[in-house]
């Protein structure tokens, strides 16, 4: 059975022009209304929705056979997740395959890297911008002797805003199991984690999770003081601010 390690990286599409944010627009609009043909059939097997709705698909929406394809495929994840449930798709993700995108590197002012897209029969480059660590692991990837390679890209609007998230994929190596460790998650302790040495657990480490609860009280407060005075703008603004 092949197995893969598989990390994210997450990237901005830097200041698209009108033309090239007008394609993503257009693209996640048709894309939306595919996911939610397919979720209607309501099957769990790819194969079987492939045959019922693929063609149908194809006409209804004009979208490419590569994302028609991965919308099939999202709409299977959402079936499979929400089964027995009545549920309702409000937006989505552009989800990209290898066939459809690549992404290189070249000497530019503005950036680095960039992000070529075969939307809707005609390709575009996309400027992308990548933190300190998400570039370094792109490097990596973008090394011609390394291990990874980039199978797939969503595309996900917010706030007005594209962003980039490349999945990143390796052959997974076995490794002689030394000392296995477990690690249970709480609310209380936000972990514990417990080694087991020659089959007897050791003295577990706790790791608290009061400094998290405080700092959601506070901002819990925060929101509610702003709703109070009607300051849903700044609320809107603030998100979920705490996380870190």
């Amino acid at each position: 059975m092949k197995s893969e390690v598989k990390i994210s990286i997450k990237g901005k599409i830097l200041n698209p022009n009108k033309e090239k944010r007008r394609k993503l627009n257009v693209v996640l609009e048709r894309y939306l209304k595919a996911v939610k043909f397919f979720v209607s059939f309501k099957i769990r097997d790819k194969e079987l929705l492939q045959q019922k709705a693929y063609k149908e698909a194809r006409r209804r929406f004009g979208l490419s056979s590569t994302l028609t394809l991965t919308a099939r495929d999202k709409a299977v994840e959402l079936v499979k997740l929400n089964e027995g449930r009545e549920f309702h798709i409000n937006r989505t993700s552009i989800r990209v395959n290898y066939r459809a995108f690549k992404l290189v590197k070249r000497d530019t002012k503005l950036t680095p890297y960039w992000l070529y897209l075969q939307l809707d029969g005609e390709g575009v480059w996309y400027p992308i911008q990548l933190g300190e660590r998400q570039g370094k692991l792109m490097n990596d990837a973008l090394n011609d002797n390394s291990e990874w390679s980039t199978q797939q890209v969503e595309l996900v609007k917010g706030d007005g805003e594209w962003y980039a998230y490349f999945t990143l994929e390796k052959p997974f190596v076995k490794y002689e199991l030394r000392t296995p460790i477990g690690i249970d998650l709480g609310e209380r302790n936000l972990a514990t984690v417990v080694a087991l040495v020659n089959g007897k657990p050791v003295r577990g480490t706790f790791f608290e999770g009061s400094r998290i609860k405080e700092i959601r009280h506070e901002y819990f407060n925060i929101r509610k003081k702003l709703q109070e005075k009607r300051r849903l703008d700044v609320v809107k603004i603030r998100g979920r601010k705490e996380e870190w």
